[in-house]
Parts: C-alpha cells; structure tokens; sequence
C-alpha cells in the first residue's frame, strides 16, 4: 500500500474519491484474501484517521491550546480533547498505562478533598508580633494548585468533531507513545486499553505509532491478514502509513 501522507495543500472532493479508489485497488490487488468492500473501508478508515491526525494537529497551532487524541481500544473508537491549562507536561516518566475517564475523574476529585486541607490551613490568621494585627499568611501550595492538579480535558465538539468509529473492518492492535513505559495492548488491557497521543500549540506532536489490523468474527485481531502500521511525524503534522506490523523506535520514529 505504500506510505500516505496528509498534504498541508487543500484537495478537491473528486481528488480525494480518485486517491481512496486506487487505495482500494491497491489493497485488492496486493492482498486477495481482502474482498473490495473490505478494502474500500480500510482505505476510507485508514485515509479519515490521517486527516483526523492533521486536523488534531492544526487545531492545536490554531488555538494556542494543547490538545490530545484518546483512543479507545476495546470499542474501537477515538476523540479529540483540548485544554485550557499550560501546565500540560509529559516529563521524564513513563507510564504503564493510562488512567481511563472514570479513573481520572476519580483522581480529580480526591484532590480536591484532599486539598481543602491545605485551605483550611491557609485561612488560618496569626498574630504580627510587633503590631498585633491578624496576618493572613501567603501560601505557596493554595497558589500552585492548578500545576499540582494538573490539566483538565474537555471533549471537541464542534462541526468537525465528534467520536469516531474505526468500523467493522479494522481495530487497534497496540499503540505506544512516548510518554508510554511499553506497547498498551488490547491483548492485555482489555478494557482499560486506553491511549493519549499529545499535541503541543509549538506545532509538536507526541511520538507514537499505532498497529491496526483486521478484526475478525470472535471481535480479536485476524492475525490471517496483514495490518498496518501507523507513524506519527512529530513536526509536520502528517502520519505515514505503512504495510504490515513494523517495529517502530519512538527515539527516531522515521
């Protein structure tokens, strides 16, 4: 199938039909196990997914805001979230997996309870030894509360956005991104295989790649068919798109 990339160009409506027909034909031809209707839907999943990585990208430059695709490996579904915050930072450590919404709406909330105790403290009045007067102390924990926090997401919804649906065809093998210790697996996370690739307002985009195959009737990956491998290109925006299951090293993703 060869590599695609998304153009910073515009495309005419009849030039995308003209570039996702000959991706269907090309799928046909080079693998005979994949029916043409089968081939006609994991070019225009595959093709929406590119686009989707640009249009992620340029929102993010546009708006000034950090943003992140989620994607949902057990449903098959990803999204796109944005922030207000700028205290978004993936530093130096990794992790084994991400927490799920549910998780991370339960974090946010134990912080704040948690946190009232630092309030408590802090409205706390003392006495000026030398003019007696009540002095309300400063306190550098209730002033650094957003860092320590960290950032809250919000769902994009607008006329270009919404949840996506990879179909009945494909599925998400595995994604890593940097911020990842290994691969998450939907082998081995099931459920809780949830995965956030992050883009910067600089015009950045997170290393990742991402393995999609073919799902097959018991809902697991076909291993009989031939996926595809997903690379990030971190500074131009674009995803290349290459045949079968390539290794990737996130330290020199191209």
């Amino acid at each position: 199938m060869g590599n695609i990339k998304s153009s910073n160009a515009g495309v005419t409506l009849i030039e995308v039909i003209l570039v996702i027909s000959l991706m269907a034909f090309m799928l046909v031809v080079m693998a005979p196990n994949i029916t043409l209707s089968e081939a006609n839907e994991v070019s225009s999943k595959l093709g929406k997914l590119s686009s989707d990585f640009r249009s992620a990208y340029d929102s993010a430059v546009l708006s000034g805001k950090t943003h992140r695709l989620g994607f949902d490996l057990a449903q098959g579904t990803y999204w796109l979230e944005m922030t207000e915050s700028d205290h978004v930072k993936l530093g130096a450590s990794v992790l084994d997996r991400e927490l799920t919404p549910d998780e991370e709406k339960d974090r946010a909330e134990k912080f704040e309870q948690e946190f009232e105790h630092f309030v408590e403290l802090a409205d706390r009045t003392f006495p000026d030894p030398e003019s007696g007067k009540e002095i309300k102390p400063e306190s550098p924990v209730i002033q650094a509360k957003e860092a320590l926090k960290g950032p809250s997401w919000q769902l994009v919804k607008n006329g270009e956005w919404g949840e996506r649906q990879l179909g009945d065809v494909l599925m998400i093998k595995d994604i890593q991104a940097y911020h990842h210790a290994n691969k998450i697996s939907l082998a081995d996370a099931r459920d809780k295989a949830i995965a956030y690739i992050y883009f910067f307002p600089s015009g950045y985009i997170e290393p990742a790649f991402l393995h999609i195959g073919y799902k097959g009737k018991d809902g697991t990956i076909n291993e009989q068919k031939s996926p595809y491998t997903i690379v990030i290109n971190s500074y131009e925006g674009y995803v290349d798109i290459k045949d079968g299951y390539v290794e990737v090293s996130l330290a020199n993703p191209e």
